[in-house]
């Protein structure tokens, strides 16, 4: 509850509303309620990068001012990379499209914003998320693997003694071009094309082309190894997409 006070929005007062509407209907699946204060939560401690006069504002403060990337940021990024909870995380965009139905029979905005706002929230979303979590994992591993597993894993590991017999290196977000078997090709955000990057059966067989890696890969002879990794998004993930040259425009 403390989101919602601290966050003097319309924004805050559907999710309140919309919670104690399902109280009084004694229907509160689980998990509502915390992806709904997160969402606030969300929207009062982001910084808004794009706005440099006063960067500490909120993200958004009425539905007016809500767009479909500010959603993506939240079930794409912010959910499964900041508050790593997989289940709410999993369940979050079937739970954020409901509520927005709600609002939108409520009169908190237009059909039009409504049509935005589930465009990034389809139904199918939450395997996605699910797909992209274990891919993070998976790509994690190649890089930090578990010592339980070390023998199993071995030839995907990169030895600490490698590091230092590279013949490039680079690093940032990179949209996958190309799959084969167990490696990848992958494009960078200046366009460069790289590969071919070893990944493992497991992890190529989760991924899709247009996939959007955080990585950082070298070059040892003529396969790039993964030395470092953060997540994987999406490539329809709309707020990732402005990091990537010739991309659609945001919604």
């Amino acid at each position: 509850m403390r989101a919602f006070k601290e966050h003097p929005s319309d924004i805050a007062r559907a999710a309140e509303r919309y919670i104690e509407a399902m109280h009084a209907a004694e229907k509160v699946p689980s998990g509502f309620p915390q992806v709904l204060y997160l969402f606030v939560e969300y929207l009062s401690l982001h910084i808004d990068e794009n706005t440099s006069k006063n960067p500490d504002r909120l993200l958004c403060s009425n539905w007016t001012q809500c767009s479909a990337k500010m959603i993506s940021g939240f079930t794409d990024h912010w959910m499964p990379q900041v508050i790593l909870n997989n289940v709410l995380a999993i369940h979050a965009p079937s739970i954020l499209r409901r509520w927005m139905i709600w609002c939108y029979k409520h009169g908190y905005f237009p059909r039009s914003s409504l049509k935005n706002y589930l465009s990034v929230l389809p139904r199918e979303k939450g395997r996605d998320i699910e797909r992209l979590i274990t891919a993070s994992e998976l790509l994690h591993e190649l890089h930090c693997p578990d010592k339980a597993l070390w023998k199993e894993k071995r030839d995907k590991v990169i030895q600490l003694n490698l590091r230092k017999s590279f013949q490039e290196e680079m690093s940032g977000r990179m949209i996958l071009t190309a799959l084969n078997v167990d490696k990848a090709f992958f494009q960078t955000q200046q366009g460069i094309s790289v590969g071919p990057v070893l990944l493992g059966k497991s992890l190529v067989r989760l991924l899709k082309i247009g996939d959007i890696l955080q990585v950082e890969i070298a070059r040892f002879g003529a396969c790039w190894h993964v030395l470092n990794s953060g997540a994987v998004f999406a490539g329809d993930a709309v707020f990732a997409r402005p990091f990537f040259i010739n991309t659609e425009p945001e919604l």
